[in-house]
């Protein structure tokens, strides 16, 4: 089984109560599903304990360390609604991550709907999950250690608060 991961802004997705059926905001669609040449960026792992390397490559590729939520989404869904997937590199500093990028490229007006909506099935579903500053500063240390990343590739920013 394979899994989408994508990162959201929770507070856009939130405006409207979208736990109890009221419609999107037009804010997540058009801040969160930011599209560029009509293909959206997400990222894909086999189980979900592979979430924390996704969230490791986005935030080692960031200006700052922030609290960051992402969404977890069913690749077969996305298939069967007609989304389609393309391996893209990512230029992510850790090196072994940037082959599980992907994009769903072609959207149109419609197929952003689509992904909306699957979007919010998954928030029903308590699929979003948030990561702390903390727990990111704990990610990107343990990568170091580990020599997955090197610090040195890192924003000077995100440098300047690490162990």
């Amino acid at each position: 089984m394979s899994l989408i991961v994508r990162k959201i802004e929770r507070g856009k997705w939130m405006q409207n109560n979208i736990l109890s059926g009221a419609d999107v905001s037009a804010d997540a669609i058009t801040n969160c599903m930011k599209t560029k040449n009509n293909s959206l960026s997400v990222w894909e792992v086999s189980r979900k304990d592979e979430v924390d390397d996704i969230v490791l490559a986005l935030a080692s590729q960031s200006e700052h360390i922030e609290t960051m939520d992402v969404i977890v989404l069913d690749r077969t869904t996305l298939i069967s609604s007609g989304l389609q997937l393309q391996e893209t590199d990512s230029p992510t500093p850790v090196r072994e991550l940037s082959q599980r990028h992907r994009d769903i490229v072609q959207l149109t007006y419609l197929s952003l709907g689509v992904l909306a909506r699957i979007t919010v099935d998954a928030i029903r579903n308590n699929t979003l999950q948030r990561y702390t500053r903390g727990k990111i500063k704990k990610l990107i240390d343990n990568a170091i250690a580990a020599g997955r990343l090197n610090r040195e590739g890192l924003k000077e920013n995100v440098k300047s608060h690490l162990c």
